[in-house]
């Protein structure tokens, strides 16, 4: 017989502390991208749109931190304080002009997030490297979970039941190219995030994240068992891996490849990207060669009305892969030449791109962002991040000093600047609730890990100053 026995004082004493930890400010970001992460899950289950969740709550909560404070921190980076006032004063003028305020949708919500991310590191004492490095990786544990039970369930010939249980959320249209060349007749993994392509990415960031902190040295548990994660990270990549995760991973070797110092490490970059490009033709068993060279692509009544305006697409009922994909990829670039300056700079009156948008033209996100918001946002946001990022993307000296601020800030950008390269294909970053929060939390650690080296470095060279005054007087 059960008989419930009330919880020990040591249970009550955990129990308590893990609240206090979850409820500090600076541990609030990460909670909040674990909530926005789960927030598409939701919304499938409940069956509404819950985009909006995660900016309702991160508002919220920086109301709070101010109510308790009395005071709001700002991002000491003149890259993102411009791109925060022309993003204010674009959505005015969209607002006033009636073009709607599409930019928040499209990088505009990724940098509020950083913005409010970045803050609540700063309230107060600050958050440390052991913090960062024990939040985001449990986030990353978290997914790569998820997405190991959603492996499982497929190799077990469970995914139409899983797709049943989920609903029209789940995507059944996505390659997976390793189960296919394994005998097992799929589709490609959703993750929690439930987007096309997103799980092999995923995977991808998550190998990058572990592999990276286990340079720093800590006696931190989760670091010392980083490479496990990376390990599993990788194992979840194999099986999740498709066209646009393999292009970002050859993009990442390459990164790494400039990086690096020593020549020998560049030509086995190199050569990594060689291979693993050739692995995956092998793979795919030349369908993605085949798609572009010999499939016949069906052209809809949506697609001639409005491609026909801008292409020569003709009168035919299909295209072939090549010509399939020059035309999805780049008319919405001769849509946006084709119109006036003021449309061009600022985007489209009433949206009409998007009014009569077909499927062939969101093959590429970032050219597509391009028509909607216009040119000034498209520079104002790849500014703001890669002037953040690139001062990340240096050779690390692993006898530093300031070796685990120079470990984040640089793991932190890569995966941030994927995140973005990612829009050349979908717009997962800017449109999926969990996209958009974890890219806005890499962009922001980013940014916080490099207001630390500053701060660092000005104390270091300050107190390098005060001893040789002191020496020689």
């Amino acid at each position: 017989m059960l008989v419930w026995q009330p919880p020990s004082a040591d249970a009550l004493k955990d129990a308590a502390g893990l609240i206090k930890k979850l409820m500090q400010i600076r541990n609030i970001p990460f909670f909040l991208v674990l909530v926005s992460c789960l927030v598409p899950l939701i919304g499938a289950f409940l069956n509404v749109n819950v985009f909006r969740t995660q900016f309702i709550l991160s508002a919220i909560a920086l109301s709070l931190v101010f109510v308790q404070t009395r005071k709001l921190y700002v991002i000491n980076n003149a890259w993102m304080i411009f791109a925060a006032c022309t993003l204010l004063f674009l959505v005015a003028f969209q607002i006033v002009t009636g073009r709607g305020y599409i930019i928040i949708a499209t990088g505009g919500l990724v940098l509020i997030l950083a913005f409010v991310y970045c803050s609540l590191f700063l309230n107060g004492t600050g958050c440390d490297v052991e913090e960062i490095i024990d939040n985001t990786s449990f986030v990353y544990k978290f997914l790569t979970i998820g997405i190991t039970i959603e492996a499982i369930v497929i190799l077990f010939g469970f995914q139409s039941q899983l797709a049943l249980i989920i609903g029209k959320s789940y995507i059944s249209h996505n390659s997976a190219e390793l189960f296919n060349y394994l005998g097992f007749q799929v589709t490609g993994l959703n993750s929690i995030l439930l987007a096309n392509q997103i799980a092999g990415m995923l995977s991808l960031f998550s190998t990058i994240w572990f592999l990276g902190i286990a340079k720093v040295a800590t006696n931190n548990n989760i670091v010392k068992n980083s490479r496990y994660w990376a390990a599993l990270s990788i194992l979840n990549y194999i099986f999740a891996s498709n066209g646009l995760s393999t292009l970002l991973l050859v993009i990442a070797i390459g990164i790494y490849a400039l990086i690096v110092e020593k020549q020998h490490r560049k030509l086995y970059a190199f050569a990594m990207c060689l291979f693993l490009f050739g692995l995956y033709l092998l793979v795919d068993r030349g369908m993605l060669l085949g798609k572009i060279f010999n499939y016949q692509f069906a052209i809809t009544q949506a697609d001639k009305l409005i491609f026909s305006k801008y292409t020569a697409i003709g009168e035919s009922d299909s295209l072939p892969g090549l010509e399939y994909y020059r035309v999805s990829f780049f008319s919405p670039l001769i849509y946006w030449n084709s119109e006036g300056i003021i449309d061009k700079v600022f985007g489209l009156l009433g949206q009409e791109f998007l009014a009569e948008r077909s499927a062939m033209a969101s093959e590429c996100g970032i050219c597509v962002g391009l028509v909607t918001t216009g040119l000034v946002w498209i520079i104002v946001f790849c500014g703001a991040v890669l002037g953040i990022c690139l001062p990340g993307l240096k050779a690390i000296d692993d006898c530093s000093e300031f070796l685990p601020w120079l470990v984040l800030r640089q793991v932190n950008s890569v995966i941030t600047i994927l995140w973005g390269l990612s829009s050349i294909h979908y717009t997962y970053a800017f449109t999926n609730s969990g996209g958009v929060a974890l890219f806005a939390m890499h962009l922001a650690i980013a940014a916080y890990s490099h207001n630390r080296l500053v701060k660092l470095k000005f104390k270091s060279i300050s107190l390098e100053s005060s001893q040789n005054s002191t020496a020689h007087s």
